[in-house]
């Protein structure tokens, strides 16, 4: 296994399943990061360095590209973001208000569904209490691609400050 050739074949392998692993598991991006490795461990490899520059090679490169995704990966997991609508994903929705289209049942179990804009999310309430269908509702949180919300009150006495959804318009 001390030929660069097979070196350069175990480390393609190694970054493919780098890679898999982290379509697996979406949104760390560790895996990402020593995939990226492993594909500059291959090139290390190909061009005949010896199995030591190759460790090295993956190591650097992994840690360095680690954090240069760092920034990505914070701005994912910010979920209260002072300004709503500029999360990533889902969190970008944190703050909107919505339309409960399909009623949320009060029980663990029960998700219904929530109209943002245009688009139509899983929904469940927050405490899982029931929300019927055609109430305005805030999101609160996010766990996944599920909008945790709370039913606004026409007094407007929920401690969150709502903002209602608007589509943004190219200018």
């Amino acid at each position: 296994m001390s030929s660069p050739e097979n070196w350069q074949w175990t480390w393609a392998i190694i970054a493919v399943f780098f890679f898999v692993c982290e379509i697996l598991t979406p949104g760390s991006f560790v895996c990402m990061t020593l995939g990226i490795g492993a594909v500059a461990a291959a090139f290390a490899a190909a061009f005949g360095m010896r199995t030591e520059v190759q460790w090295g090679t993956f190591a650097f490169v992994a840690v360095f590209s680690l954090f240069a995704v760092r920034g990505l990966t914070r701005k994912m997991d910010r979920k209260r973001d002072p300004f709503p609508g500029e999360g990533v994903g889902a969190n970008r929705l944190y703050g909107r208000l919505g339309i409960v289209t399909e009623e949320i049942p009060g029980k663990p179990e029960g998700f219904g569904m929530v109209k943002i804009g245009s688009q139509l999310w899983r929904g469940r309430s927050e405490g899982w209490q029931r929300v019927a269908e055609g109430e305005t509702v805030g999101v609160v949180d996010v766990e996944g691609v599920t909008l945790i919300v709370r039913p606004v009150s026409s007094d407007h006495e929920n401690t969150l400050p709502f903002f209602s959804f608007q589509e943004e318009k190219e200018h």
